[in-house]
């Protein structure tokens, strides 16, 4: 049995004896509980996460300082502001890095036109472009004719725009939400575009390029299939951006 005397609790013990708790233990129990989850709310929300103190979240800069780094058999020197993550401003050996910039003129982040980096609708000058270290067992030639050419409703394609020819993939292929465009140069060197279909889903449909930039390096870079009749001055401006980069190692 228990009884209240002014501000002292009176309770059984194991030993069915009295014992007795100041009343401001539980307010302070409860006090200190709600201190630590404010500030644990608190650190989640406003401490910066892993991928942040790691710098691989997005984090432009509008630095324009030299950023010299290596990757595979290159040497690059590359403006800060190009950068997408602040991993790649540290410099030296890198696996890849991501960039981007405003077309047509290729255009690094500033703050006077950061509001055109951050749009992403069907109309965005924003092209997105990786170097980085060749993962793949595949050229670009060799990915089309051993991979996706098998994967096409008609290996032989259509005349298409653009001096492209279009594959239509097929329902099973998993790329049947994208067209496949395929242009042959004079020396018989392919560009190969994968471009997103626009629908209700896909509402700002891009195209990318995934080539090779040296026997050790490759390139791979995407813009919005808005612009896909311009593709040519993209990717010759995007070979020679990138080419302003290399230096002497």
């Amino acid at each position: 049995m228990s009884s209240r005397r002014g501000d002292t609790y009176y309770g059984g013990d194991i030993d069915g004896g009295a014992t007795e708790e100041p009343s401001w233990a539980i307010p302070l129990v409860v006090i200190l509980v709600t201190g630590l989850l404010s500030l644990l709310f608190l650190a989640y929300y406003l401490s910066p996460s892993l991928s942040e103190i790691m710098g691989t979240a997005p984090d432009p800069s509008d630095e324009n300082r030299p950023i010299e780094l290596v990757i595979a058999d290159k040497a690059f020197v590359i403006p800060a502001n190009f950068t997408r993550f602040a991993a790649a401003r540290r410099g030296g050996v890198q696996e890849r890095v991501s960039m981007y910039a405003l077309l047509p003129r290729f255009q690094p982040y500033t703050p006077s036109n950061a509001g055109a980096f951050e749009d992403n609708t069907a109309q965005s000058s924003v092209i997105h472009f990786d170097l980085g270290v060749v993962t793949s067992q595949f050229n670009e030639r060799e990915r089309f004719e051993k991979i996706y050419q098998r994967l096409v409703v008609d290996p032989e394609g259509a005349k298409g725009p653009h001096g492209f020819r279009r594959y239509e993939f097929s329902d099973t292929s998993g790329y049947k939400d994208e067209d496949l465009f395929v242009w042959t140069s004079p020396n018989d060197e392919l560009v190969v575009l994968r471009c997103f279909k626009e629908s209700e889903i896909i509402t700002s449909p891009t195209c990318r390029r995934d080539t090779s930039y040296s026997d050790q390096v490759d390139l791979k870079y995407r813009f919005k299939r808005s612009h896909l009749p311009r593709w040519k001055n993209i990717d010759q401006g995007m070979i020679e951006l990138v080419q302003s980069f290399e230096v002497s190692r």
